[in-house]
Parts: C-alpha cells; sequence; structure tokens
C-alpha cells in the first residue's frame, strides 16, 4: 500500500510545541486591539466632554492638552462646533480677538441655534477690554504692537456698545460713533502710559474715548 504523503501535515508533537506560542500571539493581539478600540472615542464621546469646558463647567487650564483635543476631535468630527467654540475661548483668553471670533463663527456655522455661542460672539471685545482693564499702562505699553491693535479695536466697539442708551429717546433711531481709530487709541495710551505708567488701563481707555463720542440721527 502507497504511505500517505504527510509533508506540510504538523505532527501532534509538534502541535503541542506551537500550542503556547499561538495562544500568546492570539492574546497579545486581543489585548492590542481592545486597547486600540478603547482609546478611540466616538464623536458624541468628543462633543460630551468638550461641552464641558464649553459650558464652563471644567475651568480651561492645560491650554495645550486642550487645544490638541480639539484638533483630534475635529481630524475625525469635523461638523462638530464644541472644538471651535473652545478654541474661540482659548483664544480670547490669550487676547485674539480676531483670532476668537474667527472660531466662534465657524462654530456657529455648526451649530446655528446655539445661543451661548452668539451670546460669546456679541461680548467678545467688551471680554477682551475686561481682560486688560486692570492692567497698568505701563504693562499695556509691553504688549506687541498687533495685540495692542486688536485691544484698541475691541475697546473702541465695546465703548460704543456699552453707551448705545445714548441712541435711546423721543428724537428718534440714533447712532453712536467715534472719530477715534485704534491706531490713534493706541497712541494716545502710550502717551498716557509715559506720563502716568501706573495707571489703569480701563480708566485711560475710558477718559479717551467716552468725550469723543458721537450721537448722529439716522
Amino acid at each position: 500500500m502507497k504511505e500517505p504523503d504527510c509533508r506540510g501535515v504538523v505532527s501532534s508533537a509538534e502541535l503541542k510545541k506551537l500550542l503556547p506560542r499561538i495562544s500568546i500571539t492570539f492574546i497579545i493581539f486581543v489585548f492590542l486591539f481592545s486597547a486600540l478600540a478603547g482609546c478611540s472615542k466616538s464623536c458624541d464621546e468628543y462633543d460630551k466632554d468638550l461641552r464641558r469646558y464649553a459650558e464652563g463647567s471644567v475651568p480651561k487650564t492645560e491650554t495645550a492638552g486642550l487645544t490638541k483635543e480639539c484638533k483630534d476631535a475635529l481630524s475625525k468630527c469635523p461638523n462638530l462646533s464644541s472644538p471651535y467654540e473652545i478654541m474661540g475661548d482659548l483664544e480670547l483668553q490669550n487676547r485674539h480677538l480676531k483670532e476668537a471670533l474667527e472660531n466662534y463663527e465657524k462654530a456657529l456655522e455648526r451649530s446655528p441655534d446655539n445661543a451661548r455661542l452668539k451670546d460669546k460672539i456679541n461680548s467678545a471685545p467688551a471680554a477682551l477690554v475686561e481682560s486688560i482693564k486692570n492692567i497698568t499702562l505701563a504693562s499695556y505699553a509691553a504688549i506687541d504692537a498687533p495685540m495692542r491693535r486688536q485691544l484698541c479695536e475691541a475697546a473702541i466697539e465695546a465703548t460704543i456698545e456699552s453707551n448705545r442708551h445714548m441712541a435711546e429717546g423721543p428724537g428718534g433711531t440714533r447712532k453712536v460713533t467715534t472719530e477715534i481709530t485704534p491706531e490713534q487709541l493706541d497712541e494716545q495710551l502710550l502717551q498716557a502710559g509715559t506720563e502716568e505708567p501706573v495707571r489703569l488701563t480701563g480708566d485711560a481707555i475710558w477718559g479717551i474715548l467716552v468725550p469723543a463720542l458721537k450721537v448722529a440721527h439716522e
């Protein structure tokens, strides 16, 4: 009788030797798969975690890590609004009004009915001015020029907004304006700083802008 061809067939003895290796490899594979699956967040999980920061229930202290978390979320879930909202908060926290508003607008595009976002957009200039009103003029002078210009733009807008009550009255609709430009305000603040370096910036802004406000009939 012809003997069977056993080439390529693993003997029982060899199989016993291989089983431990196969078992260990399988265990490692399962562990790695589970770890990777556990590290991958869903869009809902990203949104839930990030909304806690956007709503203010968790302080934004680890800014670098939080920015990375937002960018990771957007790379996987580009339609989420919460990452853009938080990045706007962080930009405003760093006194970058333009960048903050850009992020808020992107967030609002993805969540057009979000009242909190609309409020942040409307109040951003005032919030920025609030962040510098208690620093001295000497400290203001130490801020780099592009940021000072943004601060002055925000100060003008916030001052006009806070004095809109002047436009109310029986004489019809009136508009509050000022001819002072951000560059002129910055120049006057720097000049005031050479004379009164310890004066608070908020007081100086108010003293320059309020007398220059104009009310006109539309």
